[in-house]
């Protein structure tokens, strides 16, 4: 079996009883080609924005999100939030947006977006100050991987594979799921300080890539190929 990350590797030997000796991790990764292309000189948003991506569905969590949305702006005004995502196999996208549409302050602060071209989801990343993921559980999340490329502060829920992304308090910062109020306190403490954005930023830049660019683990899968084949 291959896991795409150290704790699936964990639960699929002792949930599933798979045999540790053929069990092997192959990090979803990054293109380098992307992150090199990446400039960091304006790093520092201009506006502050809250971004999540996934589909709308019981996986991902937007209700979380939204719940983090109301948190926030319960206590400010200034704060944006963007969840891209809908209409792509989200089985809880009319509930999603039934909600938005009920409530004056999701209206106001939340834009739902439908999965976009990639050079318009890359303008969303260098939007965005923070990004969140809200996620009942995970394998390796791409979209963690691409927000700390583009030098992003994340906070996300403590579950497999995000874990194994973010580290705590350099990185980004992990909460457990439905622990809105402590999310919503860093997320906050994110936007407002920017010294500490600029270096989990710059920080969570530098784990993807010492970690998570594709080349090696392109290398790694190639090898495991060659031994099964």
């Amino acid at each position: 079996m291959v896991a795409a990350s150290e704790s699936e590797k964990v639960r699929a030997i002792s949930e599933v009883h798979y045999d540790e000796r053929r069990v092997v991790v192959v990090r979803n990764s990054v293109d380098p080609d992307v992150f090199n292309n990446i400039s960091m000189n304006n790093h520092q948003p201009r506006e502050k924005l809250v971004l999540t991506i996934g589909r709308l569905a019981y996986q991902k969590n937007a209700m979380m999100f939204l719940d983090l949305v109301e948190i926030i702006c319960a206590q400010r005004s200034d704060v944006s939030f963007v969840i891209q995502g809908g209409g792509f196999l989200g089985h809880l996208e009319e509930e999603v947006k039934e909600r938005i549409q009920q409530s004056a302050v999701l209206r106001n602060h939340c834009t739902l977006l439908p999965w976009l071209a990639q050079t318009s989801t890359r303008a969303l990343y260098e939007r965005c100050s923070v990004f969140v993921l809200t996620s009942r559980f995970e394998g390796m999340p791409n979209t963690l991987l691409e927000a700390m490329m583009y030098g992003k502060p994340v906070v996300a829920t403590n579950v497999d594979g995000s874990r194994d992304v973010v580290m705590h308090g350099v990185t980004g910062f992990l909460v457990d799921v439905g622990a809105t109020e402590l999310m919503a306190q860093y997320v906050m403490h994110l936007l407002d300080d920017d010294d500490l954005r600029a270096r989990i930023g710059r920080a969570a830049r530098l784990r993807i890539r010492s970690h998570f660019l594709a080349g090696t683990n392109i290398r790694k899968l190639e090898k495991i190929y060659d031994q099964y084949s």
